[in-house]
């Protein structure tokens, strides 16, 4: 499930996005992960994704499901993107949530390479001089109001697109229900539309049967 985003790195909105998107389905303690793995073993795993950008940044959230619960699983996924818009996230959440990105950022300050694409980012993107020193004061200014805040503005379940990998002849019809318009569009393994009722080729023809007649 994906969709475009405007979030420009290096702003608080991209810092709350990672408080966001860790509650959401930032690893095993994510509410898609306990939702779709956990409680109802649709998959081995689910997660999600917020990327901030320069020019166009997205939201994706995903999972590896069995073709029988396919439409249940997006019907989760939807539900829990309507969740967190709908009603604040917990204190324990939330603490938890920051706890893991302040040991995170401090664990990353001792690879010489993380500090170098830091510094880059500082130049690239024209982040403020202090931006990494008040990374985590900013991290942890963060509360359940902003987290709640965020999520109404990006955090979009109906205006999402469903993207499905599988046997479209036993999910597709299943899947007719996510469409505002009822209609799927369908494409091959090079990402070329087409339509599965267009007729057919028979078996056993080749090019030069086709030539002989």
């Amino acid at each position: 499930i994906a969709y475009p985003i405007k979030l420009a790195p290096g702003t608080q909105d991209a810092i709350t996005a990672k408080v966001v998107n860790k509650i959401l389905g930032g690893g095993a303690t994510g509410r898609l992960f306990q939702n779709l793995r956990e409680d109802k073993a649709f998959t081995y795993g689910a997660y999600s994704r917020i990327n901030a950008d320069e020019y166009v940044g997205d939201f994706d959230a995903f999972c590896e499901a069995r073709n029988a619960v396919t439409d249940s699983a997006i019907t989760q996924f939807l539900f829990e993107m309507k969740r967190i818009r709908k009603g604040p996230v917990t204190t324990k959440e939330l603490a938890a949530a920051k706890n893991f990105l302040t040991g995170q950022f401090g664990r990353s300050l001792e690879r010489p390479q993380t500090l170098a694409s830091y510094a880059l980012n500082m130049e690239m993107y024209n982040y403020p001089k202090d931006y990494y020193k008040n990374y985590l004061k900013n991290l942890n200014a963060v509360t359940v109001k902003d987290v709640q805040k965020f999520a109404k503005k990006y955090i979009k379940p109906n205006n999402s697109n469903v993207i499905v990998v599988g046997n479209a002849s036993e999910i597709a019809d299943r899947l007719k229900q996510f469409s505002i318009s009822g209609m799927i569009n369908y494409y091959d393994k090079n990402a070329e539309k087409y339509d599965p009722s267009a007729k057919k080729i028979p078996t056993g023809v080749t090019a030069m049967s086709v030539l002989n007649k």
